[in-house]
């Protein structure tokens, strides 16, 4: 048996999956809790501005996150209406993508999860910021 369906056949039996490298993923484990210490904690943060999704043939959920930066339209009239002609002719702007990450529909849950609490957060910053200024 190959490679693919013996990690297959234990996806099947609800032992390990792979995601969309072709690598085997450990099962999820519930009720254990472990603190993470990232390996590059001074890692750059790239600003994204673009996202999408798909379904892989496995039923995973790959994101696909990336920067696109729209082309500046001229001040002078006749230049911007070349670029607007360009782009009815074709519409298409080239995308920096930073990277594609496939995972399973509950660990997308758990990510939705925590960008909720994320923006719960931010939401309560700003407030908390704003009633400082306005006791100022």
């Amino acid at each position: 048996m190959d490679e693919d369906k013996k990690v297959d056949a234990l996806s099947e039996q609800g032992g390990l999956t792979h995601a969309g490298s072709g690598l085997p993923r450990a099962p999820e484990q519930e009720g254990v809790t472990v603190r993470v210490e990232w390996d590059d904690p001074q890692m750059p943060i790239a600003f994204a501005n673009a996202i999408g999704s798909q379904v892989d043939e496995l039923g995973d959920i790959v994101l696909m996150i990336g920067q696109i930066m729209p082309p500046p339209i001229p001040e002078d009239e006749s230049q911007r209406q070349m670029v607007m002609q360009k782009f009815r002719t074709d519409p298409t702007i080239v995308g920096h993508l930073l990277g594609r990450y496939a995972m399973s529909p509950e660990r997308v849950r758990k990510m939705i999860e925590e960008l909720e609490a994320a923006l719960r957060l931010r939401d309560n910053y700003l407030k908390s910021k704003k009633r400082q200024e306005g006791s100022a």
